[in-house]
């Protein structure tokens, strides 16, 4: 079921879910759409009047998916990108598929001019580095918090997500980390890295949790902030 809100003077889409249960859900979709999970028992009216309640908190929420979607941009037909929260101008040429980053400027070496080939060598680039620096900060997480809670260190690994930043299966012991924290600054890298760890030793966000990484990292507040 669809209709649209209008929020600010624009005519938003929104998807409704029904499903069971009797909460009412809200997100909003990276194309600035919005979607509404509840039970049948909410009725439309009541679904717009929660909406229109929502009215600011929807249109901040959106106006930050934009300014994400721009920094995560990896178009062709961008004349910039974003490399550890820093712009740099996009440079290509014939070549086998690499990259090469200097000053503020970022090098590709296309064997064709197209977005596909484009996208690969920007996420062959992004991978190496961001390994590089996961191996780097990691290090102070596997001795601090796991040689001393008598835990094996985590495999960390890298998969481009929509919607998470960082995924840690506690069961298993395996990290995954959103590629796309490439585009933000290393210190934001850190602070998944560790929020990860921390899942480890406490497997929800409970004030405990907070706790953590608050005692390892003081000002996680704000890496979060440049997050969003």
């Amino acid at each position: 079921m669809h209709m649209q809100i209008m929020i600010h003077g624009e005519a938003v889409p929104v998807e409704i879910v029904r499903r069971k249960g009797r909460n009412l859900y809200l997100r909003v979709e990276r194309d600035g759409s919005l979607k509404v999970t509840c039970s049948r028992a909410f009725t439309l009216a009541q679904i717009e009047s929660f909406l229109k309640e929502k009215e600011e908190w929807i249109y901040k929420k959106r106006q930050a998916v934009f300014s994400s979607l721009s920094v995560n941009d990896v178009s062709i037909e961008n004349p910039v990108v974003y490399w550890w929260g820093e712009e740099k101008a996009v440079e290509l040429y014939p070549g086998n598929r690499d990259a090469l980053l200097a000053g503020d400027k970022a090098r590709f070496l296309l064997m064709e001019e197209s977005q596909e080939h484009f996208e690969k060598a920007f996420d062959t680039a992004a991978r190496k580095a961001l390994m590089e620096q996961i191996s780097r900060l990691r290090v102070r997480y596997d001795e601090g918090i796991c040689e001393k809670n008598g835990l094996v260190y985590p495999k960390i690994t890298l998969r481009k997500m929509k919607s998470r930043w960082g995924v840690c299966n506690v069961r298993t012991g395996h990290i995954t980390i959103n590629t796309q924290l490439i585009h933000y600054p290393v210190e934001c890298l850190d602070y998944i890295i560790l929020h990860e760890y921390t899942h480890l030793l406490v497997p929800d966000h409970s004030e405990r949790f907070y706790s953590i990484v608050k005692m390892w990292m003081p000002d996680y507040k704000e890496r979060i902030r440049k997050l969003k």
